[in-house]
Parts: C-alpha cells; sequence; structure tokens
C-alpha cells in the first residue's frame, strides 16, 4: 500500500492512503518530510486514528469512493497570493492543503528556493510561517511601516480560509501589519497574464478592479490602462481606496508586532470593511494604521 505523509509524529507518521483513509504507520527511518509518498505493510498500520482526522478523513472518503480517486487530492481549488515584495503563490486542494509554492517575482522565486517543504499542510498555517520565514530572511525593515497583502481565491468564494487565516494571524502575531481579502478565482489566470507583461501582483490587480468598479458592475476586464494608472500605488493607499469606493469588498487588517502598543498587548483585528453604517464603524476608521501612507520599501508596496 502507498499513502502520503501528511504528518510526522514522534514515533508514528500519518498517511493519507489511496482509499482516502488516515493511516498511522510506524516509523522506518528519520528521513521523512510531509508530501513524501511512501509505502507501507498492512501489518504496521492501525485505523483507530484521533479525532481531530475524522472530519477531514470522511470528505476525502467520499470523494475517493465516488469515483473521483487520488487525484481529488492534487487538483488545485484555490490560490493563495502572498504580496510582500516578494510575490508568491500558495495552490491549494479542495482539503486546504498546500499543492505548490511559486514565485510570482524573481524575488519570488528566490524565496521559495529558501522556502521550507509546506507541501500538504494546512493552508492557514503556511501561510503565517511563510511569513515568518521572509522576516528570518531579513526582508522586513526595521521603523518601516511593513504590510504583506494576502488574497484568497477560492474556486467556491469559500471565506472559511479568509477567516482561518485572520483568526491564526490574529492569536499567533507576525512582524509585519497584514491585510487579508478574498479575489475572484475566474480573474486568476488574467492577473498572471497581466503580472508576466507589467510585473504588477495579482493581488494588487485585484484591488484595482476593486477600486474600479462602477455601481456593483464590474470594470473594463481589458482596459489594461486602469492598472498601469495604479501600479504606483502602495497596497496601503490601494486598501483605502477600496474601503472609500467599494464598500461590499470585505478587507480584514490586523496590526502586527511592529505596531504593537507601548504595553506590549496585542492587536485584534483593526478593521473589516462591510457596508455599515454604525458609528462603532466609523470610529474604526480612524484606528492606528490607517492613517498615513505605507513605505513600499519593506512591505507590499511597488511590484
Amino acid at each position: 500500500m502507498k499513502g502520503i505523509v501528511i504528518e510526522i509524529l514522534e514515533d508514528n507518521l500519518i498517511l493519507l492512503n489511496e482509499e482516502g483513509e488516515f493511516i498511522e504507520s510506524k516509523k522506518s527511518s528519520f528521513n521523512y518530510q510531509i508530501g513524501d509518498e511512501i509505502s507501507y505493510e498492512m501489518k504496521d498500520h492501525s485505523r483507530n486514528m484521533m479525532s481531530r482526522y475524522i472530519a477531514m478523513a470522511a470528505s476525502i472518503l467520499i470523494f475517493f469512493t465516488s469515483g473521483v480517486g487520488f487525484a481529488a487530492y492534487y487538483t488545485p481549488y484555490g490560490y493563495i497570493n502572498i504580496d510582500i515584495n516578494p510575490s508568491m503563490e500558495i495552490t491549494y486542494n479542495r482539503f486546504e492543503r498546500v499543492l505548490n509554492i511559486r514565485g510570482v517575482n524573481q524575488e519570488g522565486i528566490e524565496i521559495v528556493d529558501k522556502l521550507d517543504n509546506y507541501r500538504h499542510q494546512s493552508v492557514e498555517i503556511a501561510v503565517k510561517d511563510i511569513i515568518n520565514d521572509v522576516e528570518e530572511m531579513g526582508y522586513f525593515i526595521e521603523n518601516v511601516e511593513n504590510i504583506v497583502l494576502i488574497t484568497v481565491n477560492d474556486k467556491h468564494s469559500n471565506e472559511t480560509i479568509v477567516d482561518g487565516i485572520v483568526v491564526d494571524i490574529t492569536d499567533n502575531l507576525v512582524a509585519p501589519d497584514v491585510i487579508v481579502t478574498n479575489g475572484i478565482m475566474e480573474d486568476h489566470t488574467r492577473y498572471q497574464l497581466i503580472n508576466e507583461k507589467f510585473e504588477i501582483s495579482p493581488g494588487k490587480l485585484n484591488l484595482i478592479d476593486r477600486i474600479t468598479e462602477e455601481n456593483g458592475k464590474e470594470s473594463d476586464k481589458a482596459d489594461v490602462t486602469k492598472y498601469q494608472n495604479h501600479s504606483e500605488k502602495t497596497v496601503k493607499e490601494l486598501v483605502e481606496e477600496v474601503e472609500e469606493t467599494n464598500k461590499e469588498q470585505k478587507i480584514y487588517e490586523i496590526k502586527g508586532k511592529q505596531s504593537m502598543n507601548s504595553n506590549g498587548e496585542k492587536n485584534e483585528i483593526i478593521e473589516e470593511n462591510e457596508n455599515s453604517n454604525s458609528d462603532d464603524k466609523n470610529d474604526s476608521s480612524n484606528m492606528d494604521g490607517k492613517n498615513g501612507g505605507s513605505n513600499s520599501s519593506g512591505g507590499t508596496g511597488k511590484k
């Protein structure tokens, strides 16, 4: 039997086998990595799995037993763009596991080559850990407002991943301020082509489209001049314009360690942009970090 290593325990491995089952198998060496496809003996595994795998095992088993097969696990289901300059893109499957990470620009390509192997890990954990990895590589500049833009493009506009990323980063603070929003899956290929020609990251292209929408209607997707007109703006400036022109676009902003208060207390999510007229909502737009521009050299500035 063969299975994919999805977790490495002290003495055992958690595998996903060809039947869509999670299997606990004894280690035979110490050189395993997440995502390895290995063979295992039937006598060496246990089907009595921990409760935290039951829900996922059930959903995977449905796909395997309905004829979708092992290929379902490897079918791309969505993309997460991480704009730091470097810019990177995560491809994930329907089970919210990382299938691939690629660099969107040259710096991103160089960073991806240095990253740990995140294949088959939860996308929520991978996003947070990648930001931490980039910090350790020295890409965030001290005493500068560093901003990371995270854009989730899901096949069914599922906001579960967006919510999960927001909660995970809020609970496990990273150095820069983080902005999380969702994109439109149908625009992904178009953004890739525009990025190749004009070197504007997919995350910024998504924000520009949201700015140029008029009366709830999509803007002219063939008009590339609008991207060039906005390309020199920082992520902070683009986000502020989205909040002014497109109230339906949800934008979550999370203060990072660089913006922690003098008491060292964690900041919560500072804003979710929704169409609201409440006094509290109006007050939130004046919170720290909402005023002033962003220095693009250390965060998601010019691409």
